[in-house]
């Protein structure tokens, strides 16, 4: 009996032990991919930034619409993630930008195509 009461003392400090080492592991990783996003995020700004300081507002457009589009179709295309905050506030001006500054599908890449096929089935 005593062995049995041992074998489950140890189980439950192993698997408490897992558990903590897993969560701090995933907190890790998790943080890492934030500073990676904002990384990105702030060297696209920066780059649209200058553009539009330079007088290249066409470059400078298209380098923030497309960080827009992408960070919009990351969201709209995770499972378990509720956007539905992105949906009822975002969507509506992201469709109505789209029809009326990116009408011509052949300037489309995949990305917006993808994009576009989402906003279109779940308004």
């Amino acid at each position: 009996m005593k062995r049995i009461i041992w074998f489950a003392i140890i189980m439950v400090l192993c698997c408490t032990t897992s558990a903590y080492v897993g969560y701090l592991r995933g907190k890790r990783v998790g943080e890492r991919d934030a500073s990676s996003a904002r990384t990105s995020d702030a060297l696209i700004a920066m780059t649209s930034l200058e553009s539009l300081r330079a007088g290249k507002l066409p470059f400078a457009i298209q380098m923030v619409e497309s960080e827009c589009f992408a960070d919009t179709l990351v969201v709209l295309s995770e499972d378990g993630f509720n956007a539905e905050a992105l949906r009822s506030t975002m969507v509506p001006s992201l469709i109505k930008y789209r029809e009326t500054y990116r009408t011509n599908q052949a300037d489309w890449s995949p990305a917006e195509q993808r994009l576009e096929s989402l906003l279109r089935h779940n308004p």
